[in-house]
């Protein structure tokens, strides 16, 4: 007489199978939402790093200012403050944002800093040489990094400024 039942080898080699095919699909899953957050967080980093740099809109980046400026009244490795338009605009590192201060009020330019590194250079015997002091800046270099979700995303810049022949 035939059984109808399955085995107790075939119930198991079913569910390995079943197993394995199923842990196939999440390693799947979990590698595409993966690679959708890296994409994601990278476009969102790069709109943040454009508008701390570029003009984007009614607000004008930090390159665009550095270039009109006529004097660097502050100089250190993570603040500038510099004159443009008659007034002071200064940005600073400040935790994992980068702040902005100006006749406008304080914003905020992003919140998801991991470093931010200004450099000052001056052309005072015709080759340029870093210097921290303000009245002899003639050009910044802009050392910008956003981390988010894993995500890095370093950025550079730089400018002349108005007064670039120190």
């Amino acid at each position: 007489m035939k059984s109808k039942a399955f085995t107790l080898v075939e119930i198991m080699v079913a569910l390995t199978i079943f197993a394995i095919i199923l842990v196939s699909f999440s390693l799947l899953l979990k590698t595409g939402i993966k690679s959708f957050l890296h994409g994601y967080f990278s476009t969102q980093l790069f709109e943040e790093a454009s508008g701390v740099f570029s003009d984007r809109g009614t607000s004008r980046g930090m390159v665009s200012y550095l270039r009109e400026t006529g004097a660097v009244i502050d100089a250190q490795p993570s603040l500038i403050s510099f004159v443009v338009d008659g007034g002071t605009v200064t940005y600073r590192f400040e935790g994992n944002r980068i702040m902005k201060n100006s006749s406008a009020g304080e914003s905020v330019l992003s919140e998801h800093a991991g470093s931010l590194l200004f450099r000052y250079y001056s052309r005072g015997d015709g080759n340029w040489t870093e210097t921290y002091s303000p009245a002899e800046t003639g050009a910044v270099s802009v050392y910008l990094k956003l981390v988010k979700g894993g995500v890095v995303f370093p950025c550079f810049s730089g400018a002349f400024l108005r007064n670039g022949t120190k």
